[in-house]
C-alpha cells in the first residue's frame, strides 16, 4: 500500500471518478465514488436500487445527508478533514435526515450493514492511499 494518501481537500472532482477507502491498518473499506461537485453531490444515490457490498458514495465536503425518495438503507459514515469517523448512522431508512455536525467534513455512504460487519467505530481513522494516475491535480483510478 502506498503511504502517501489523497487529502481531503484533494478529492477527484469529476462524478465518474471513483477511490478506494481503506484502514489505517490497510484493510479495504469499500470502493467509493466521488461526489465532489454540485451536480454529482445533488444527485448523490437518487435514482438508484442499491449498492453493491464493498461499493459506497464519497461525498465532499458533507455534513447532512437525506434519503428522501431513495427505495434503500444506507449507513452512514461521517469523517473529519484528517479522515477520522466522528459520527456513524447505521441502516438510515428511505425517507430520512441526518447530520454530521460541526466536526464533519466528509460523508462516506455504504450499504446497509455495512458499518456493523466493518466494525467501524467512532475515531478510527481511515484512509484514501493513491493508486491511479494524477492528471491536472486531480486523481484518478
Amino acid at each position: 500500500m502506498s503511504h502517501q494518501v489523497i487529502e481531503a481537500e484533494q478529492l477527484v472532482l469529476s462524478s465518474r471518478s471513483s477511490v478506494n477507502v481503506v484502514r489505517t491498518s490497510g484493510q479495504f473499506v469499500c470502493r467509493a465514488r466521488v461526489a465532489a461537485n454540485p451536480w454529482s453531490r445533488a444527485i448523490g444515490l437518487l435514482g438508484r436500487r442499491g449498492l453493491a457490498p464493498a461499493n459506497g458514495l464519497l461525498i465532499r465536503p458533507c455534513r447532512s445527508v437525506h434519503t428522501v425518495f431513495m427505495c434503500f438503507s444506507i449507513d452512514v459514515v461521517y469523517l473529519s478533514r484528517d479522515w477520522s469517523i466522528v459520527k456513524l448512522v447505521p441502516n438510515m431508512k428511505p425517507f430520512s435526515l441526518s447530520s454530521g455536525g460541526r466536526a464533519a467534513y466528509l460523508c462516506l455512504e455504504l450499504p446497509g450493514g455495512s458499518i456493523e460487519r466493518l466494525r467501524l467505530k467512532i475515531g478510527e481513522a481511515l484512509v484514501c492511499p493513491k493508486l491511479g494516475q494524477e492528471r491536472n491535480g486531480l486523481f484518478f483510478s
